[in-house]
Parts: structure tokens; sequence; C-alpha cells
């Protein structure tokens, strides 16, 4: 009796295994905000990233994740450049030489704060083309002729081929921002 009963067990186990993997389960489809927020490309020697890791890391996390995003939308753009000044000569004892700098390093920080993808490019020459990116990003360089190009991304550096671009199309988390050239 007892090996008839485990056996109805089975068998009732292995249908439900069956019913189960035959059944089609639909993933909700992962979308990207259809309206992407446009805005000029920075494009600067300086490494905002790089800065972040080596001078402000220790405190805040290499990426900034250390920073309370609740006290970064409450603040006014007028006082975040003066934090962010504030921080990189005090605490940060890495004043930075230009207001260029301190102006790339806040919107760093404003995109930063809105979640969004951040990109910066060092260099685009015969060599090709480069710079710094938000980690987990991805990247696709877009040439006048519509042509498509995309960027390799490790950690916060992105390259791609040499060329002349005209829009840089970030993406993070479902979000969405053209970054186009002179602008």
């Amino acid at each position: 009796m007892r090996i008839v009963l485990v056996v109805i067990c089975l068998a009732l186990t292995l249908s439900t295994f069956v019913w189960l993997a035959g059944r089609e389960v639909e993933a909700p489809a992962k979308q990207v905000d259809t309206e992407p927020i446009t805005m000029p490309l920075i494009v600067t020697a300086f490494k905002p990233f790089e800065y972040h890791v080596n001078a402000c890391g220790n405190c805040h996390g290499s990426y900034a994740q250390q920073h309370n995003k609740v006290s970064l939308r409450n603040m006014s753009d007028d006082r975040l450049t003066q934090v962010v000044r504030e921080m990189t000569e005090g605490q940060g004892q890495s004043p930075l030489d230009t207001d260029e700098q301190l102006a790339v390093l806040v919107k760093y920080h404003q995109l930063f704060r809105d979640d969004l993808p951040i990109v910066v490019q060092n260099q685009n020459d015969a060599s090709g083309a480069s710079g710094e990116i938000s980690p987990g990003s991805t990247l696709e360089l877009v040439r006048a002729d519509g042509q498509k190009v995309l960027a390799i991304v490790t950690g916060h550096r992105w390259s791609a081929a040499a060329g002349e671009y005209v829009k840089w199309v970030a993406t993070l988390n479902d979000k969405r921002v053209v970054f186009e050239a002179g602008k």
C-alpha cells in the first residue's frame, strides 16, 4: 500500500512539473523612457569619475553611491556648487584648478542625484573617441549620417572608433539621456 501511495505522489509531482514547464510565462517588457532628456555633451580633459574615485571615494564611495540623494535633490544648484567647492578644498584636499572643472563636477552630481547617466568625452581624434560614463550604462554614438556605433564600456570608461559624432545616447536603469554636440 505504501508503495502505491509513493508512486501516486511521484506521478502527481511529475505531472505538475510537466504542466508548469509547458506554460508560457511572459516577462514584463523592459521599457526605456520614451522621451529621453537632451543636453549638451560635456567635452573636457577633466575626468570627473577619476577625480571622484581618487579625491572623494573614501567617504562618498567610488561613484558617489554613498551620497544622500534626498539631500542632493533638496539643494539648489547654487548651494550644490558651493558644497562641491567647499568639499574639494576642504575634506577632499584636492582643490579644482578651474571653474570649468567645478561646473563639470557639479553636473556630475546633478545627473547622479536624478539617477541619469553621465557622459563626458575626453578625446576624439584619429585614434578614437573616449571618455567617462556612469558604470552600468550603455552608450551609442550617432554620426551625422545616422550611422550608430556602440561604445565599449568598462567600469566608468568608454571608447569607440574615431568619428564625427553628433549624438551620444546613454542608457542607465531604463533612463536615457541624449547628449548632443555643440549645444
